[in-house]
């Protein structure tokens, strides 16, 4: 059989084809009609995976019957099938039986028989650089490679020597890369044929959340084991570290390790190299008015903007054009349909390099939200637009209203101190919100803090009847209550006995403080902090639980003006109860001590 070389014409690639794997025996047409005898197809064994099938260029509905014998000719496997050239490619043998080197497999029909050894050939290196299939033989048959890449197939004939093979893909004008893949078949002259896969070393592609500090990688890797993960920015190394590819899931960057535009990332395996520059990516504004998401980047290349939802996803490709791109899910692109974003929507931008490599954004739609803190007037608000001007109305009826401004900061906060304004944020007070884009009404809840029940460990309080309510206590690590209102709006939390989702107990003493929250339709909070009034034991300034002279002697530095006392320290401070603090609390404090009326 002649060998073929080189990138083959579009007209020839299926013969091609057919030639490389043997799938085809070549019929000869005349001018004339001619009657064609009945055909085996062309047996093709894959021994690394056990497989047996056949060529395509067989008679249809010919009863057939395959034999496989081992090496010293023992049966392994008998049967027959009547063979369909649709289905060539259906494995006959059954998958508990192992095709080996050395086997023979027969088939036979119509009294025609044919049979081959399978071959030993074996794929011991893809060389990317050397632009070789390499591997090994003892037989003598020619060795095709192929390589199954977009513009081809092309194909490359192998060179034998002393059991060793080469094939190269020079001769063919084509350039092995990572991930390419193909096979390789060993020919009988009759072509039959033993066959066996190979895939360029790859290491997969990096996907890079910048901002949430982390990094994993694609499915389509074909190199596995520990990847070795550098991030460089400007001054030097910024981290070092391990990915063990595919096992692990993420790599999370340490917490002080920012990610910044312009850094590198490389990866490194067993010589192969990958790197990424991250990319000025950002998401600027999601509109929920428009239904856009804009964005900007200081690559040209396009930008996969993708919104998921409960049910599926919806995408939009958008140009970079003068460093900025509008993902538009009002018009229909392609295959995807309009898409109306609303609040709480999320994603990703997406942009790719020149090998592969992606950096991720993710972006939620505005959700905006205050919170009403009644008990000191400050209103706050999480979640608008960043960097964007704030207005405020305080109704003080339906009608009548005084506006206030405010602005956010890159993180979509702000606060009011609407205490110093003179204004109380009270129980019934409405307001609105609004950033230019999104629009609140705010009711402010009349919730309110009732009392602590420090025997009992309970927190007494009244809201609306039937709203929401929780019961926040302690500051590092917060316990919560969610106690059902009754009818009038009065709610018990209890804090002695544990709670579903929140098993732990406190114990509420003198000076426990704590929250209550309640929440609207748009999750805007009504808080009311609260404490219990610890008993003041007077004199006692430094609160050690004793009167004695360092108590005096705070009393007169802080007269001489020394030192300053917090509020609970100057009631303290008022020895005789009189509402001053004056020499006569220290003098008295000292004459109890001379009397030992106070130890």
């Amino acid at each position: 059989m002649g060998s073929i070389n080189g990138h083959l014409s579009k007209g020839h690639k299926l013969r091609f084809c057919f030639l490389v794997l043997s799938f085809l025996a070549f019929i000869m047409l005349t001018p004339f009609k001619t009657v064609l005898a009945e055909t085996l197809p062309h047996i093709h064994a894959w021994p690394l995976e056990d497989i047996v099938n056949f060529s395509f260029d067989g008679t249809d509905g010919m009863d057939c019957t395959i034999e496989l014998y081992d090496s010293l000719e023992n049966l392994k496997y008998s049967g027959s099938f009547t063979y369909d050239s649709g289905n060539s490619w259906i494995d006959i043998i059954p998958g508990d039986i192992d095709v080996a080197v050395g086997d023979r497999a027969v088939l036979s029909g119509a009294g025609l028989t044919r049979d081959m050894i399978v071959s030993d050939i074996a794929v011991t290196l893809v060389d990317v650089s050397a632009n070789t299939v390499s591997g090994t033989t003892s037989s003598l048959y020619p060795i095709y490679a192929t390589a199954f890449v977009e513009g081809g197939p092309y194909g490359a004939d192998g060179l034998i020597s002393d059991g060793a093979w080469d094939a190269t893909f020079s001769a063919t004008e084509y350039v092995l890369k990572p991930g390419d893949n193909g096979l390789v078949s060993q020919i009988e002259p009759d072509g039959d044929n033993t066959s066996v896969r190979w895939i360029a070393p790859n290491i997969a592609t990096m996907m890079v959340f910048p901002y949430e500090g982390s990094l994993n990688f694609s499915d389509d890797g074909t190199s596995e084991g520990i990847y070795m993960i550098t991030l460089i920015g400007d001054a030097g190394i910024k981290f070092e570290g391990t990915f063990n590819y595919p096992s692990d899931e993420w790599l999370r960057f340490p917490e002080d390790v920012a990610i910044d535009p312009g850094d590198r990332i490389t990866v490194e395996f067993n010589g192969l190299f990958r790197e990424l520059i991250i990319p000025d990516l950002k998401v600027d504004l999601v509109d929920t008015v428009n239904d856009k998401i804009l964005g900007s980047s200081n690559l040209d290349s396009p930008v996969l903007t993708t919104i998921f939802f409960d049910g599926g996803q919806v995408s939009r490709t958008s140009e970079v054009i003068d460093g900025n791109f509008t993902a538009d899910f009002s018009v229909v692109q392609g295959s995807e349909g309009t898409y109306d974003i609303t609040a709480q929507d999320s994603g990703t931008v997406m942009q790719v390099d020149t090998d592969g490599d992606m950096c991720l954004v993710s972006f939620w739609a505005p959700n905006p939200a205050l919170d009403a803190f009644t008990d000191s007037d400050i209103l706050q608000g999480n979640g608008w637009m960043p960097t964007s001007s704030i207005e405020i109305r305080v109704y003080s009826s339906e009608t009548a209203y005084l506006t206030y401004n405010s602005a956010t900061n890159a993180e979509g906060f702000f606060e009011v101190d609407f205490g110093s304004l003179g204004i109380d944020l009270h129980g019934g007070l409405k307001l609105t919100v609004t950033d230019g884009m999104t629009d609140r009404v705010f009711i402010i809840s009349g919730i309110r803090f009732i009392s602590a029940d420090i025997e009992n460990d309970l927190v007494l309080g009244y809201v609306e009847p039937g709203s929401y309510v929780q019961v926040i206590i302690g500051d590092e690590f917060p316990i919560f209550r969610e106690p059902v209102p009754d009818s009038e709006g009065y709610f018990t939390a209890d804090y002695s006995e544990p709670y579903p989702g929140d098993e732990n107990t406190f114990d509420i003493i003198s000076g426990t403080s704590g929250a209550l929250r309640t929440y609207d339709g748009n999750n805007n909070a009504t808080l009311v902090m609260w404490n219990v009034i610890k008993q003041i034991l007077p004199g006692d300034v430094d609160d050690n639980g004793i009167v004695d002279r360092l108590d005096a002697n705070m009393i007169l530095k802080y007269l001489a003006g020394k030192i300053s006392l917090s509020e609970i320290e100057i009631l303290a401070a008022d020895y005789n109860q009189d509402g001053l603090v004056d020499k006569t609390d220290a003098t008295l404090i000292l004459k109890s001590l001379a009397k030992n009326k106070v130890k």
